[in-house]
């Protein structure tokens, strides 16, 4: 029956997201920030653990409709993040969840700040410098592009190289 509910939960959302039409873009923002708190609110982790996949393929619909938009790129960021360190149990899943959310954030701090568009291998002392230049408007990107680096990392592990990308996060 769990299952049942957050289905029907999800449908009559993306219905409602359909329906809006124009206005799917502030709804959609405005949505993932609040699905990303209360998710990240809920105290009860088997209630997030049923429900957060149907969810997480509402973000994915939503960011699909509005590619350029920062906001509901850094709630699909930490909620993948969260759901392939907590919940996923397969390292390849996991792995292909944290490469998700981690393409998530970098693109929601590239489009929120636009020289990030260029940090991918950059030098550690230039990275710092470069993050010297962030106001405090930046903060909730700058964070899910952390969080979902970091869920990453996690889920690759075993690879040296990617251990070694500790110091920039």
């Amino acid at each position: 029956m769990r299952h049942w509910r957050s289905w029907r939960g999800a449908v009559v959302w993306l219905s409602l997201v359909a329906v809006c039409g124009g206005c799917a873009s502030v709804i959609g923002s405005r949505a993932a920030n609040t699905l990303s708190a209360a998710v990240l609110n809920q105290d009860d982790p088997q209630v997030v653990e049923q429900g957060l996949p149907a969810y997480l393929l509402i973000v994915d619909g939503l960011i699909t409709e509005n590619p350029e938009n920062s906001a509901l790129l850094a709630g699909g960021a930490q909620l993948f993040a969260l759901y392939g360190s907590r919940f996923v149990t397969d390292s390849d899943h996991a792995v292909a969840v944290g490469a998700k959310a981690r393409r998530y954030g970098q693109r929601a701090i590239c489009l929120d700040y636009s020289p990030a568009c260029r940090w991918a291998g950059m030098g550690y002392d230039e990275f710092v410098a470069e993050l010297a230049a962030l106001r405090p408007r930046h903060a909730d990107v700058l964070y899910a592009y952390a969080v979902s680096w970091l869920s990453y990392l996690s889920s690759t592990s075993s690879d040296w190289s990617a251990v070694a990308e500790l110091p920039w996060v």
